[in-house]
Formats: C-alpha cells, structure tokens, sequence
C-alpha cells in the first residue's frame, strides 16, 4: 500500500478545539434529528383522517370537532364567519380533503402551516355574498294575500312578517333558505338564488285546520276561531326543563312577552298579553284552569300536569271574564287519559346554576380599594391612614358579593300513568321538584299530585272529576332592597370593604366585621347574616273540578260543574341577634325580631250552559246560554316582635316588644 502524503490536513493537538468540535458534532445530530420529527409529525397531519356527521351546524362547533380529532389547530381573525351553519357527512377522509368540501361556496378560504389551519375571509367570494335586498309576496291558494306571515332566514333569527298587502322585504345572503310561516298553513322553504322578487303561496294545513282547541265555554276547531288566540302543545315541550310553566312560554307565541322578573327558587315569569296599560294595578293576565278562574298561585302548578295552553289576546276574551280578563287571559288544560290506551312514563332532570361572571358588578380587590382611599386622603391634602400606606399587601382580597352566592342544584322527577277503558279513563302524575338558590341559605320544593278521571255513564252522558294537591315550602332571605333598607343583603356585601374577611382563620364567621381605622361605623358581616336569618314559607293548595254533561240530542250539549280552589299560606321570618340587615346597624339583641303571617282563602265556582250548534252548508251556527256564580274570601293575619332574650326561642310569646297584630278579610 502506497502512503500519500496529506499536507493540507492535521491533528487537532489543542484540547479546547476538540471539545468545540464535539460540540458541533452533537448540535449538527440534534438539529437533524428535530429536523426529521417535525418532517414525521407533519406527515402525520397531514395524513389525519377524521369522522364528522353534522346537520345545520354552525362551523365553529364543526371545527372544533376537526380539532378533537387530530392535532391541528384553526387560527381566524374576527371577520371570519365561523356562525355560518353547514352539514357535512364524511367517514374516514384526510382533513384537507374535509375542509374542501366544508368550505366550498363559502367566504371562508384556508392554508394548512404544518399543524395549523389558518382560516381568512376571502374577498372575492365575500363580495359576491353581499347582502341582498330580497322582496316578494305570500297568497294563499286562491290569490288572497296573507297579513303576518313570519319570514326567517334559517338558522339566523333574523326575519320580518309580511304587511297589510301581503309584502315582505329584508337582507339575505346568496344561497340562505328563507321559512315561511302562518298559523293554519303548511310551512315553506326556499333557497335563494338570485334578487328577484319572489311570489310565495302557502298551502292551507287541513289537519291543522280541523284540530281542537279549548276556548272559554268549550272547544271549537282553528278553522272556526275568529278571535286573536295562540295553543302551545306542551307534549311537544316536554324536553324543556322548567321549574315554573310560564318558563315554557318564551319565545313560542307572537306578541307575548315574557321576562324573568325575579331570581327567587321556583319563582315563575312576568307574562304581558296586552302590555302594562296600569299604574295602580299589575298586568298580570286570568289563568283559567280546566275551565276554573284560579285565584291562588300559578308557581303551584306542576307543568307536567298540562296538556295544552291557549292564549287569549284580543280584547274579546273580557267579554267572557269581564275585567278580569283586561291584561288576556290564559286557559289551561291538564293532562287526560285516551280511552283504549295506558301509558307510564317517568321523566327525570338534574342541573347546575350559578351567576355567570358576565352580568356581576365588577368590584374592587383589595389592592385596587386600597389605593383608591389612599389617593382619597392625598387629594384632600390628609395624612393617609395606617391601614392605606401600603395597598399592595392585601392583594385580591375578599370579594364579598361572590362570597353570597353559591352553585346550585335544580331535579325535578315526575311519573305518569294514564289508563282508559271503554267508559272508564283515569291519568295520575305525580311529582317532586327541588331547586337550591344561586344565593346562600335559599331553595325551593314542591310536591304535587293530579288525578283527572271521566266516567261514561251512557252514551249521552258524562261525568268527570279532578284533584289536584299541591304542597311547596321555601326558604328566601331578604337578598333585594336598598343598603339602608332591612332586606338589601347583597347591596350590604357590595359596600363592604374587600380588605376584610368575612371567616375567622379558624373557619367560624364574626358577627361583625367593624375594624377601625378601615370602617367609619359598625359593619355586620352580611356573609353570617344571610346564613342566620331564617325567612321560610309554607304554602297548601287543592284544586278541585267536577262535572256532568249531558247531550240530549244531536248538536245540544247541557253541562254543570262545581270547582274549588282552598290554600293557605304560611310566611315565618326570624332575624336572630347575630345578624344585620341595614347598613351601619349592628347586630343585637334588641335588633332581633320576628314577623309572622298567615293568609288563608277559599275560592268556587258555579256554573251550568247550555250549548247548541248547527252547520248548514258551509255555515256554522252557535248559541250559548250559561250561569255562572263565584265566591271568594281571603283572611289575612299578622304578628311581629322584637328584642328576644335567646334566638334559639323564636316564638312571638319570647318577644320582650309585641306589635300590635293586623288582619284583613278581602271577599
């Protein structure tokens, strides 16, 4: 072998310099080797293949499924429309291929950057989507144009009703699907394609049509009803979890509002048929219970018990109710069997509430209070306090309104059994309902129980009976009200310094919280207050109806029935010396007192009509004939005390000051 002489190269002598090298040989590895992973990895995306089955569904819900699937993550900005709604359908197929298809025909163009999908708008197809100005009419069959018909663009909310002639316009996209809408007709959809004025005609519903609905004195088909008046099916409704049944009203009639006017346990909605047209008096609509003007409670009722509910919202319904009847009047029908059928069912729901943080006052942490005194006394040229030199030592501190609320629990539980035989039909429901309040020491239970039961006697004859006992009881402290007033808890707990602790360090809660050189007067601590002050109600209800009807020829119904409503009510609120209700007031014995009250009432109803109908031709003829007689009576009492020795002894005997009781008879 032939040695060749290699003058440019040499041995490394120097220690240091092979120690450099060896570095290098070790970072030019490592750099390769990341190199190679990151080439697997995005191979490995990219190569992702995922399952999607959706309908109608916004594409960012769809998108975040992607997401769930593989290891790619979406990146928009705001002008992105990730609410638009799509369906898609694919088993097995790589992410870019989905995204195609997804995608295709919409403002929305993507890029894939290893494992990210970045999402922009893009322009030359957001241009051809602008708004259009859509415009057209709606008739029936017959040419007749049709007044308040509902027109929405599917799955926006938005939409408008036609006018006096029949017309609608609004803005839309290319390619959204407008729903037409109208009580007693078949609804319609059609998919835009261009701006030309469309002609729509809607189809009457026969079925629809000749459905049953209970008015005031009986039932008449849709097709007859003349008067302004609504039905909700509640069996279609039966998957909406509701504590109260006027919760089941919002959002599904027209022209009805309905609002959350309190956050109390099991307390229901303020309902508006014809607006608050009062002052002096409330504009609460008549609740008409099989037939019964009910006087007592409407949070009594179970809503499982209801079959239907028919609003009554033109001022013809005071012509049946007479005043009464002045806000609209709501007609319930509860729940009956089918002759030839049984059915049992039993339907359970459980949940959670809280306060969202949205929506809370937005109060000050510790440090933040602490610098705004601070500053206080430095404008007005003071020396600062102790307690303000430094605001940065207490931190968040403690915030006193989330500390009066909680997360709760809502179940609610009923079983239905409904049977019927050739002359025999009987439907049962009972049930429990238990809702904890978001606000410490407040909730709400209901039990309830119906029976609805009819007996054929014979053909022409018919005799029906229901019952129905409610019980509910509930504990509601005095959280609402102005801070100075007796009842403004949480108005209290917002005014109270968040550099204070409302638990002592070993876990009990103080009486007050008062610390001087922080508070300028006594500061009970509303944290203990709202847990001590027992505020508790008790409420008992039947509700009774029995009738006979009696058909002595064709066309001819005579009908009699007697109805009942008996409650009471039973209110127990005891403030014990260890907690405060207004503001710069502490807590004592003296300040300890007690209210109690009682409210019993009795309502029932007479009433016996004759009703006769003939139809000739395509004519309808009805007469009526009725008497009808109600009484009602309402005893109210009340007693109070105050200065109670010992607040385990909460009767109105232990009281040292006695008030005078007041009572009021109402018929």
């Amino acid at each position: 072998m032939k040695n060749i002489p290699l003058p440019d190269l040499y041995y490394l002598e120097n220690p240091d310099l092979k120690q450099l090298f060896r570095i290098m040989r070790i970072s030019i590895f490592l750099l390769f080797f990341c190199l190679f992973s990151l080439m697997a990895e995005n191979s490995h995306s990219q190569n992702a293949r995922v399952t999607i089955n959706r309908s109608d569904a916004p594409l960012e819900s769809i998108l975040n499924e992607i997401e769930s699937q593989t290891d790619y993550l979406f990146i928009y900005k705001e002008d992105v429309n990730v609410k638009m709604r799509k369906s898609i359908h694919v088993s097995s197929k790589p992410v870019a291929e989905v995204l195609s298809i997804l995608l295709a025909e919409s403002s929305v163009a993507y890029k894939m950057a290893g494992n990210h999908i970045i999402l922009t708008r893009n322009a030359a197809l957001a241009a051809q989507q602008q708004k259009l100005g859509i415009a057209g009419t709606v008739t029936d069959a017959s040419g007749e144009v049709l007044i308040g018909v509902s027109v929405l663009i599917k799955g926006s909310g938005q939409g408008t009703v036609t006018d006096l002639d029949g017309n609608f316009s609004l803005a839309a996209n290319m390619g959204d699907i407008l729903q037409f809408s109208y009580t007693g007709y078949i609804p319609q959809e059609i998919k835009l394609k261009d701006n030309h004025s469309l002609s729509i005609v809607l189809k009457e519903d026969v079925k629809s049509l000749d459905e049953v609905v209970v008015v005031a004195y009986g039932t008449q088909t849709k097709r007859a009803v003349t008067g302004a008046m609504e039905t909700l099916d509640f069996d279609k409704l039966s998957d909406v979890p509701v504590a109260q049944f006027t919760q089941k009203m919002q959002g599904q009639i027209a022209g009805v509002q309905v609002n959350q006017g309190t956050g109390v346990p099991g307390q229901g909605m303020n309902v508006r048929i014809r607006g608050a047209a009062s002052l002096s008096t409330g504009s609460n609509p008549l609740y008409v219970v099989d037939g019964f003007p009910i006087v007592g409670d409407i949070n009594d009722i179970n809503p499982n018990e209801i079959e239907s509910m028919t609003i009554l919202k033109d001022a013809a319904a005071t012509s049946l109710y007479g005043s009464r009847a002045a806000f609209g009047v709501v007609l319930i029908q509860t729940k009956g069997a089918k002759a030839g059928k049984t059915n049992i069912s039993f339907n359970a729901y459980m949940g959670v509430q809280n306060v969202p943080q949205k929506g809370r006052p937005e109060m000050m942490n510790g440090t933040e209070w602490a610098q705004f005194k601070k500053e206080s006394y430095e404008d007005l040229g003071q020396s600062v306090p102790t307690a303000f030199q430094n605001p940065s030592q207490y931190g968040k501190g403690h915030d006193w309104y989330d500390a009066m609320l909680r997360s709760a629990m809502i179940q609610d539980y009923n079983v239905s059994v409904s049977t019927g035989k050739d002359k025999f039909t009987s439907s049962f429901v009972l049930g429990y309902f238990n809702q904890d309040g978001v606000l410490l020491n407040s909730d709400y239970q209901r039990i309830s129980a119906r029976a609805n039961s009819t007996y054929r006697i014979s053909d022409n004859l018919k005799l029906a009976f229901n019952l129905a006992p409610t019980y509910s009881f509930e504990n509601r402290p005095s959280s609402d009200g102005a801070f100075f007033s007796g009842g403004g808890l949480l108005a209290n707990a917002t005014l109270t310094p968040p550099i204070l602790d409302y638990r002592n360090e070993d876990g009990t809660y103080p009486v007050v919280v008062t610390t001087p050189g922080v508070t300028a007067f006594e500061t009970p601590n509303w944290v203990r207050s709202i847990q001590d002050i027992v505020n508790k109600r008790e409420a008992k209800r039947l509700l009774a109806n029995a009738s006979l009807q009696y058909e002595p020829l064709k066309g001819l119904v005579l009908k009699t029935s007697l109805n009942g409503d008996i409650g009471s009510n039973y209110q127990h609120n005891f403030q014990p010396s260890t907690a405060g209700r207004a503001f710069a007031a502490a807590p004592s014995a003296i300040a300890a007192n007690l209210y109690e009250a009682n409210n019993r009432y009795w309502s029932w109803l007479s009433e016996t009509t004759a009703n006769y109908s003939k139809e000739i031709g395509n004519h309808t003829f009805e007469l009526l004939l009725g008497y009808t007689t109600q009484r009602f009576r309402s005893d109210y009492s009340a007693i109070s005390g105050s200065n109670f020795s010992d607040d385990r002894i909460q009767t109105i005997d232990a009281a040292l000051v006695k008030n005078n009781p007041t009572m009021d008879v109402q018929e």
